[in-house]
């Protein structure tokens, strides 16, 4: 092997150690506010009294935990879990995200219908809502909901990518310490808390706000992060409107322009 393919494959590898990262802790993590939303998915977890945890190598351990209607998603470490899943690696999980290859059980072998049955719906019910047609869409209340987890996802996946991809990194570190407010008129409010680097999400407005990064509709927000509408053009037309550390905004966007390359 030339040392050209080494690095090809060394970058081939972190891509998909960020991919497995995005994917598992901004989108399996959304189940979480699914759940808060959706009739439909509480009912299918209804009945549900199980936790769930995800071991990918080199990747922070995730948990779910779903409680009779509710789905809780947390890294703190759970003593008991219903199902533990583990995973060779990056590529292993990225496989079953793709649905080409089946996680390795170490606890709760007797619980793996929960697997193939109700987690495997919820999850289906999480991507009707991310890849929404544009037949769902006409739903008012479906396009509400489908933007929130867009939207949850998109800004959720900057701290994955920030930590594990190399320009990631770089463009976060450019990014001040303080707090950037995502607001969506008639729609969320979240907040990206930059420290050292780091990027995380919460819910709501958490002050003190150092920049604004602020939608029109809640159509504009999810054009704009489906890549549907020019974000540069919906500036122009006040659709979007950015304010305060604009340093912050303009590394923010940086890092958004590659969540679709680990989400496509």
């Amino acid at each position: 092997m030339g040392l050209s393919d080494f690095n090809d494959e060394v970058t081939m590898t972190n891509q998909q150690k960020v991919k497995a990262a995005v994917y598992l802790h901004a989108v399996l993590r959304n189940i979480e506010q699914l759940c808060e939303l959706d009739s439909r998915a509480r009912s299918i977890v209804a009945n549900s009294d199980t936790s769930v945890d995800f071991h990918i190598p080199g990747i922070q351990p995730l948990t779910l935990i779903f409680d009779h209607g509710s789905c809780t998603a947390t890294t703190e470490p759970k003593t008991k879990p219903t199902i533990s899943l583990v995973f060779a690696s990056s590529k292993h999980f990225n496989g079953m995200i793709d649905g080409k290859a089946n996680p390795i059980p170490i606890k709760g072998f007797t619980h793996i219908k929960f697997l193939t049955d109700e987690f495997t719906q919820i999850t289906d019910r999480l991507t009707e809502f991310l890849r929404p047609t544009p037949e769902a869409l006409k739903d008012p209340e479906f396009s509400r909901i489908s933007t929130i987890l867009t939207a949850n996802v998109a800004f959720s996946a900057l701290g994955p990518i920030a930590r594990y991809d190399d320009h990631g990194k770089k463009n976060a570190g450019r990014i001040p310490d303080g707090n950037i407010l995502v607001h969506v008129e008639d729609g969320p409010e979240l907040t990206i808390h930059a420290e050292g680097g780091a990027l995380s999400l919460s819910q709501g407005r958490i002050r003190p706000i150092s920049a604004l990064m602020s939608f029109d509709s809640i159509e504009t927000a999810q054009g704009i992060l489906s890549g549907e509408l020019d974000s540069f053009a919906c500036l122009g037309k006040s659709r979007l409107k950015i304010r305060g550390r604009i340093a912050m905004i303009d590394n923010l966007n940086k890092l958004l322009g590659q969540v679709q390359t680990y989400l496509a």
